[in-house]
């Protein structure tokens, strides 16, 4: 049965279900409190499609080359979203990462969606490529956001960038302070014993914790330059308390296990060689990938987010 106007409905863009079941599963749960037919779109995935599926969220897969530049291969994502939004009549439409915003924008102005918003959660590598890339870019992102109800970002310097290039005006963009984790689910724990007195680790040498996907762009090598450069330094000084630092993400060399395809075949990411032979020769500890990382969390002292 073909939609029909009497059913609100809105529609969710990215290239991964994971990040759909991960990051923006809160978003479509509040969309369909609000009285809208949620949709959620992105990659075919058997396996998180087939959660949001479970969990009562209407998983529509599009083509998506997730890392290349193929024009031929990026109108089959435009012409699918096309067909989507003709066929799904959203109200609203929400994009997120670069070939959402820019192929989801374009396909929904060509399919006349009443409302476009899309978030900005990074400019990715594609404007620290060639000038001719970055010059593609620029133009497909005006194209894209010109006339879009509202673009979010998370970083003001890439608003700033993306205001000073003409992408986007002031009127219709803003910067929210992240979005997509849920903060009951990463709840802080007390250092405290139960006493109330502070924990015997308070005392422990400081724990240094980094953990996200292993490409270049997120500042893994800043992160292992940087931790041998402080125990060096606190080594010579003959301190008695030196840090420890620990990495967590990626894959071994050869057992990509956990580790989805798109963040393997990234043009930035890190060769799992070079991973293993660095920390192996640093002070740095590396631990590859893991579903949940809380307990790691709960563990550091200090989380290391040093992304570009």
């Amino acid at each position: 049965m073909s939609p029909t106007l009497q059913e609100p409905r809105a529609v969710v863009v990215t290239n991964s279900a994971w990040t759909l079941w991960h990051f923006r599963r809160a978003l479509l749960r509040a969309l369909a409190s609000e009285g809208l037919e949620v949709v959620a779109c992105g990659p075919p995935d058997p396996e998180w499609g087939g959660r949001l599926s479970s969990a009562g969220i209407r998983y529509e897969p599009v083509y998506f080359h997730q890392s290349g530049t193929n024009p031929l291969r990026d109108l089959r994502t435009i012409a699918g979203l096309y067909r989507l939004y003709r066929r799904e009549r959203p109200r609203l439409v929400h994009h997120f990462s670069t070939k959402a915003v820019i192929y989801g924008s374009l396909a929904a102005h060509l399919a006349r969606v009443p409302r476009i918003f899309n978030t900005v959660t990074g400019k990715g590598y594609g404007f620290r490529s060639s000038p001719l890339v970055r010059s593609a870019l620029v133009g497909l992102y005006r194209a894209a956001l010109r006339g879009a109800t509202a673009t979010t970002f998370q970083n003001p310097q890439d608003r700033q960038d993306f205001l000073a290039r003409g992408i986007v005006d002031e009127s219709t963009s803003c910067v929210i302070q992240g979005s997509g984790v849920d903060t009951d689910y990463f709840a802080p724990a007390p250092e405290a014993d139960q006493d109330g007195e502070p924990s015997a680790a308070s005392s422990a040498p400081l724990r240094f914790l980094m953990f996200s996907r292993m490409i270049w762009d997120k500042g893994v090598r800043e992160y292992i330059d940087a931790a041998d450069a402080v125990v060096a330094t606190l080594r010579e000084e003959g301190s008695a308390s030196v840090p420890t630092f620990t990495l967590l993400g990626g894959s071994r060399p050869g057992n990509p296990e956990g580790v989805l395809d798109e963040w393997i075949n990234n043009p930035g990411a890190i060769d799992p060689e070079w991973l293993e032979r660095r920390t192996r020769e640093s002070a740095v500890r590396w631990l590859p990938h893991d579903d949940d990382v809380r307990a790691h969390i709960l563990q550091a002292d200090v989380v290391v987010l040093p992304s570009y």
